[in-house]
């Protein structure tokens, strides 16, 4: 299965906006916060407006973001701190989520699919008939446009009886984004198995193409693995992809 999510990190007290010009670093004012050590968080996982569970975890002194992955610091026993990438952090706590997950995407994606006209959406819900990862593939997509802004023109129609979000009142203007001003959206990176790769390849293959159509601009695909291979980093790319199937099978 190919599990592509986005972690919604909420905190009491601090929260902070994620754009593209945090994601980039050009920001140094909005990429991290300092709290006492200890403190709880929790770490609200998200699809659409669909609330999966809630990992509850503390943190060090600092919590930051660089690209699309997350790191938190913390003390060992010996009171050494030490750096851990979350995602190997939560999955554990992610797996449990993951049949709700399943059963929500097949239960809506061919209607979505069916409301919009977008190509790109039409030719992954066709491939979605035979493969449950490409649904997980669209959903993501989905959902990371609404979460970074992208969604503010494209209005989401009701699916199943669902109403799926849209930009909370609170939204403020960052940089030319429109983005919820009370929730930090990080995208956790990708797991995914060798038999999807090639439905992975084709439509990051798909999304680069209207890329380089005439209107560049309606496509918001802004993600890592993408900019990784719109700049030839193909070995990085496949070192993401290995390193998410061995996250894979440790849970699995």
């Amino acid at each position: 299965m190919a599990f592509i999510r986005a972690l919604t990190v909420q905190h009491r007290e601090t929260l902070l906006p994620l754009t593209h010009r945090w994601r980039r670093g050009e920001d140094p004012h909005v990429n991290q916060w300092t709290e006492t050590p200890h403190q709880e968080v929790a770490f609200t996982i998200r699809h659409g407006s669909l609330k999966f569970g809630t990992i509850h975890t503390k943190i060090g002194e600092t919590f930051y973001t660089h690209g699309d992955v997350q790191f938190r610091n913390y003390k060992d026993g010996k009171g050494k701190t030490k750096q851990l990438k979350l995602p190997a952090y939560a999955i554990s706590d992610i797996r449990q989520f993951r049949q709700r997950f399943r059963n929500h995407v097949k239960a809506y994606s061919a209607q979505f699919v069916q409301d919009h006209d977008d190509p790109t959406y039409q030719e992954v819900g066709r491939l979605s008939k035979t493969s449950n990862d490409v649904n997980t593939l669209l959903e993501y997509e989905y959902t990371r446009r609404w979460t970074t802004g992208s969604l503010v023109v494209d209005p989401v129609s009701k699916v199943n009886g669902l109403r799926m979000p849209t930009v909370p009142e609170d939204a403020e203007t960052l940089a030319g984004e429109t983005v919820p001003s009370r929730v930090i959206v990080a995208q956790m990176g990708i797991i995914i198995n060798r038999d999807v790769r090639q439905l992975f390849h084709a439509f990051i293959e798909e999304m680069l193409e209207r890329r380089r159509s005439d209107k560049p601009e309606d496509i918001h695909v802004g993600y890592l693995e993408l900019a990784l291979l719109e700049a030839g980093n193909q070995d990085i790319f496949n070192d993401r992809l290995r390193h998410g199937r061995e996250n894979d099978k440790k849970v699995s």
